[in-house]
């Protein structure tokens, strides 16, 4: 699982690295905890392994996430008079959020993690909104061929990033 904690930071911040790159620069999304519907049960606990498979899954996630930003930038430099072709290559990156918001939406963790899954579907959540306001700065960027300060975001997203890189640590420390 270590090497999960590495590989996951190390994509995003690879993609942090690309922002920079694209000189491009919503509200977080809000983790409520896996708090329960107030009905009449609780949904049962994922098993540990189930657990620990959809944290493996933000590697995946991360990976994603960074070679879509990737390819936004290839697509840019090399069609950048192609709105369709560069629209699409920003929703891709868009797209990539649905993991992390997946994951935040887990209601019931296996045992043991209620703590450590809190803090990281909060990260998972901010991530996804920093994910939907990078894209809408990137079209924003695009229409208006201006080129945005994105040193806020930028250090927002790598406050994140570390934010999960410490909540994938404490999930290794409950194992």
């Amino acid at each position: 699982m270590k090497s999960l904690k590495t590989r996951i930071l190390s994509a995003l911040c690879a993609a942090l690295m690309l922002l920079s790159l694209a000189a491009c620069g919503g509200e977080s999304g809000n983790a409520d905890g896996g708090a329960a519907d107030a009905g009449d049960s609780a949904p049962a606990s994922m098993s540990k392994e189930d657990y620990l498979a959809e944290v493996e899954g933000l590697n995946s996630a991360g990976e994603e996430f960074t070679v879509a930003t990737a390819e936004f930038v290839s697509t840019y430099l090399q069609n950048m008079d192609d709105a369709d072709a560069v629209n699409a290559s920003v929703e891709k990156i868009r797209e990539s959020k649905q993991a992390f918001l997946d994951f935040q939406a887990i209601a019931a963790p296996a045992e043991g993690y209620e703590d450590v899954h809190t803090a990281l579907a909060k990260d998972c959540g901010d991530f996804g909104g920093l994910i939907d306001e990078y894209c809408d700065v990137l079209l924003d960027t695009i229409t208006s061929g201006g080129t945005p300060d994105t040193a806020d975001l930028e250090a927002r997203m790598q406050t994140v990033v570390e934010s999960l890189a410490a909540s994938i640590a404490a999930v290794e420390a409950v194992e």
